[in-house]
């Protein structure tokens, strides 16, 4: 007389009805991998942004504390005029010599209409 274990033939049916088969398991996996990859990619993509935006403001307060200084320390209204045009010119200039590789680095991130449900 053999026994059966209806817990076991239970437990066994239900992994078999609700576990993913090998080739959806792989593609599962792939599409899990990609969405943190580009989850990655855009957090690289946002720092970069931040560090550069940080930089350009630091170079503007320390301009502007320079200006500053310039138009304290002259004696004449012309001089003071000739400072601040001075820091204006460099608010002005300063965008424009970014380095190129600057601007053309940052990797466009795919939208959502690119995504992996539609390779």
């Amino acid at each position: 007389m053999t026994t059966t274990n209806f817990a076991e033939q239970w437990k066994s049916m239900m992994q078999n009805a609700f576990l993913p088969t090998s080739a959806i398991s792989a593609t599962l996996g792939d599409n899990a991998r990609h969405f943190w990859e580009m989850q990655d990619k855009i957090l690289d993509n946002m720092q970069a942004l931040s560090n550069g935006w940080f930089e350009r403001r630091h170079t503007g307060t320390h301009s502007a504390c320079e200006a500053a200084e310039r138009m304290c320390g002259t004696n004449t209204m012309v001089d003071v005029v000739q400072a601040y045009q001075d820091w204006a010119r460099g608010v002005y200039e300063r965008p424009m010599d970014l380095p190129a590789s600057s601007k053309s680095s940052q990797q466009p991130v795919r939208s959502h209409r690119h995504h992996w449900y539609l390779r």
